[in-house]
């Protein structure tokens, strides 16, 4: 066997490794946020915050963040979709989408977004679809804008492609035309990024500076604000408490606290 194919099995038990850290804990779904329930909630008059889950998880990844922003007197919507059982665009148009249209319309009241990992590229999907006349900032935490190239390397393997369901496919890096038509940030985007990842060696898979999922490079978007790194892992910086301070900071001020870093 060359270095070629050791290097190439390496990276395939590493990445499937991953996955299984990531789906088996988080296929479950929890509580859901339906138009329904949006209209038989009180408006309080204050600010909306959509959060958006990613690939392989559930509203409670977002939990802290949720917890946080409710106590700050926000209306939090955490969104819960089944990740797996459509590609972007129908989850969008399925489980997103309703939600927003159910806020009520009110000037007044902006509606920001919270998203992470591939919830981040949902919403570019709404946005593209949609004009939100009350939006206001988004904050994406490890969004994969320009791809994952684990999705490239697992693409074709028979246990990623049984599991990883349709969406899966749409954050490739190569030849990803969906990615790329869904075109700049033509809202206000702060982008918060990790740089620690699960293990030595992501080199091999991710160029530059990764979380273990994602690396920097491809968070960025055309458009973005503003921009930040942590140091911490992809799933990580959802319980991260900077990570949690950095939002409230960008949507009060429209930048991050590079100062607190």
């Amino acid at each position: 066997m060359t270095r070629k194919h050791i290097a190439l099995n390496k990276r395939l038990k590493i990445g499937l490794i991953l996955l299984s850290v990531f789906i088996f804990p988080a296929c479950s779904l929890q509580k859901n946020i339906s138009p329904e329930t949006i209209a038989s909630m009180e408006n309080k008059g204050t600010d909306y915050i959509v959060m958006i889950h990613g690939l392989w998880n559930r509203s409670s990844r977002l939990a802290d963040f949720e917890d946080y922003f409710t106590t700050r007197g926000y209306q939090v919507l955490n969104l819960n979709y089944p990740s797996t059982e459509g590609s972007i665009e129908e989850l969008e148009k399925l489980y997103l989408r309703p939600v927003i249209n159910a806020i009520p319309a009110k000037s007044e009241q902006k509606i920001h977004f919270v998203t992470h990992s591939m919830g981040g590229i949902l919403l570019r999907q709404y946005f593209k679809k949609n004009t939100l006349k009350q939006a206001g900032k988004v904050v994406m935490i490890s969004p994969p804008n320009q791809g994952s190239q684990w999705a490239d390397m697992l693409k074709n393997h028979p246990f990623y492609k049984s599991i990883a369901g349709p969406a899966a496919y749409d954050l490739r890096t190569v030849d990803n035309a969906f990615l790329a038509d869904l075109g700049p940030a033509d809202f206000y985007l702060g982008i918060i990024a990790g740089d620690k990842s699960y293990f030595s060696g992501s080199e091999d898979t991710l160029p530059g500076a990764d979380d273990g999922m994602v690396a920097i490079e491809n968070m960025k978007l055309q458009g973005m604000k503003d921009m930040i790194t942590i140091h911490d892992d992809h799933r990580g910086l959802t319980k991260n408490r900077e990570a949690i301070r950095q939002t409230e900071y960008f949507l009060l001020n429209g930048s991050f606290n590079h100062n607190n870093i």
